[in-house]
């Protein structure tokens, strides 16, 4: 698990903001509660790590080796088959962009104002920034 990953589940974070977090029950299985399940993105190789309450999952990338795992948007409506765009190019910095979501679309913030908190966001590997993305 990237250390990352484990620091986030260890504060038990809930939400933030409408996002709800998708947290593991530890047992003797691991389960996920919250709308997903491991299972939901396993393979593209990511972990679901959030929710948008739509069906949609914020993901952390498990292919990136020895990198900084990204989050990347996956989407219902193509059965989670590849991350729509890229959320954040490590998760800390995907946690201040969800942080800034519902403000900067209340301030009407033009495309790529993410890059002002996460300025590698447009160089993740799977999938381009959602200003991008089309």
């Amino acid at each position: 698990m990237p250390p990352h990953l484990e620091a986030l589940y260890r504060e038990r974070v809930a939400s933030i903001g409408d996002f709800a977090a998708i947290l593991p029950k530890w047992n003797e299985r691991p389960e996920w509660r919250r709308d997903g399940s491991i299972g939901d993105l396993l393979h593209v190789h990511a972990v679901p790590i959030f929710s948008d309450g739509c069906g949609n999952f914020y993901g952390l990338d498990l292919a990136s080796g020895r990198h900084t795992p990204a989050v990347y948007f996956f989407d219902s409506e193509d059965l989670f088959e590849q991350p729509r765009w890229a959320a954040g190019s490590s998760l800390a910095r995907f946690l201040l962009l969800l942080a800034e979501h519902d403000q900067a679309l209340d301030e009407g913030r033009p495309p790529g104002w993410e890059l002002s908190i996460d300025p590698e966001i447009d160089k993740c590997p799977r999938a381009p920034p959602i200003w991008l993305a089309g």
